[in-house]
């Protein structure tokens, strides 16, 4: 049986403030590509 991958994607490949984070299937589009940043907390 095959196994599906699912991972974290971006909806519709937006760059917007906000936009809606999804699960998908793993396609290896550029939406489905991560980096985490360590940011300063206030």
């Amino acid at each position: 049986m095959p196994s599906n991958t699912y991972n974290v994607a971006i909806s519709a490949n937006s760059t917007a403030d906000g936009a809606a984070i999804i699960q998908w299937p793993t396609t290896g589009g550029s939406n489905q590509q991560w980096k985490l940043v360590r940011i300063a907390c206030p």
